[in-house]
């Protein structure tokens, strides 16, 4: 199995349509909702990289911001002790913005 790396996705939409498209994306991935706009995503680079895809096709780069921020181990165990109930994994301490 590929090594699973967890984040946090957040996204500011500018049109409702691509909002909705972009929610039934990502509630296809089934990820964690954090907040509105948040969510904890874990997921090997392959489907990673299969969500981004997905993604790049609804997202208009003008209008729409989204960012994927990596959580390395230190960040990660202190979301854990801050009340987020979910198994630990390895992490990158990367960022990604589109």
């Amino acid at each position: 199995m590929k090594e699973e790396k967890c984040a946090l996705l957040i996204y500011d939409i500018s049109l409702s349509k691509t909002y909705r498209q972009v929610m039934g994306i990502l509630n296809s991935f089934n990820f964690s909702r954090i907040q509105k706009s948040v969510y904890l995503i874990m997921e090997n680079e392959k489907r990673m990289s299969q969500l981004f895809s997905a993604l790049e096709e609804v997202l208009d780069s003008e209008t729409d911001k989204l960012a994927l921020l990596r959580l390395c181990d230190d960040d990660w165990q202190g979301a854990l002790s801050s009340g987020i109930s979910v198994l630990s994994f390895s992490h990158n301490n990367a960022v990604m913005i589109l």
